[in-house]
């Protein structure tokens, strides 16, 4: 791929003898032909691309996402595409991200979370989103937080400890006091 790249960059008019298949294995290659030669994007095996390669080239260029099928991208192929760039949110098909995908994007991107499906939170999902992310405790399922979140919560949001059953934290106190 290197050489037909480095030929490409000079010669654009050799791209009828090229077989662009070439740079699947070598996509970086192939998306610095296209900086220079944005003509060539319709002659790339786009659809021998996975969701991976799909994220490496949107973070890369942009501008090629025409020519991508948001299908194959996976929630977490969504969620380090939409920390970076989310003005893709709009292609997003939001049900393949899991609470831990929400949780990573949250942290990032918190104007993302009229999208969440706050129920594939965790009770884990929610400590950890809380302890940086407080604002969203107005949408925090309190009931998935078993002693264990709770001995983990409160040590650094104290001020949610009116949602706290302190009941279930009998094998969990110790923890409070460290």
């Amino acid at each position: 791929g290197s050489d037909w790249g480095w030929l490409l960059r000079k010669q654009p008019q050799f791209a009828e003898r090229c077989d662009f298949r070439i740079f699947k294995e070598d996509i970086d290659n192939f998306l610095e032909l296209l900086e220079g030669q944005l003509q060539l994007a319709s002659r790339c095996p786009w659809a021998e691309l996975n969701g991976d390669d799909w994220v490496g080239v949107l973070l890369k260029q942009s501008r090629l996402a025409k020519y991508c099928d948001w299908g194959k991208l996976s929630g977490e192929n969504w969620t380090v595409l939409l920390m970076r760039q989310p003005q893709f949110a709009s292609q997003c098909q939001w049900r393949k991200l899991d609470g831990e995908d929400w949780v990573r994007l949250l942290l990032i991107q918190s104007k993302l979370a009229k999208h969440c499906d706050w129920e594939k939170l965790s009770g884990r999902c929610w400590v950890v989103l809380l302890v940086r992310q407080p604002q969203f405790a107005d949408r925090c399922l309190w009931e998935k937080l078993d002693g264990e979140a709770w001995a983990e919560l409160l040590p650094t949001r104290p001020q949610f400890a009116a949602h706290c059953d302190f009941r279930i934290f009998r094998d969990h106190l110790d923890c409070l006091r460290e």
